[in-house]
């Protein structure tokens, strides 16, 4: 009877064990939500919705290597402050892709890079902002 039993119990065990195996790869779909301006990214994130930034820089990256997907949002400045920063300030960190989304009017850049290396921009509008789009 035992046997029989755990027989019976083995192919669900089996299935649970995959199944948490997969959550977490599932869960992540992108990495972090960004939710507010100003968030600092250290991981690969993902816009969750359109922001609207007056006074400070949309995303700031606080690391090399990163994907940041705007996932089709858009993020905005204020071209009129004196404080409005930068639509992503990748500051001077390496390999850090920026894509699908628009970063537009702010009083600065789109795309701050300055002393960064191997940056990838891709499907992107960069544009009325202040001083340069990238």
């Amino acid at each position: 009877m035992k046997e029989s039993l755990v027989r019976r119990l083995m192919p669900i065990v089996v299935g649970l064990t995959v199944l948490v195996a997969v959550a977490p790869e599932a869960q992540g779909k992108g990495g972090t939500p960004i939710t507010a301006c100003g968030q600092t990214v250290t991981a690969n994130a993902v816009l969750t919705r359109d922001l609207s930034c007056n006074f400070l820089s949309g995303i700031v990256v606080g690391a090399s290597g990163i994907t940041i997907d705007l996932n089709g949002f858009a993020i905005r400045g204020d071209r009129a402050s004196v404080l409005g920063g930068a639509g992503v300030d990748v500051g001077d960190y390496d390999k850090v892709t920026i894509k699908n989304g628009v970063l537009r009017d702010f009083e600065y850049y789109g795309v701050y890079a300055n002393g960064s290396d191997g940056i990838v921009l891709s499907n992107l509008v960069i544009s009325g902002n202040a001083d340069d789009g990238i």
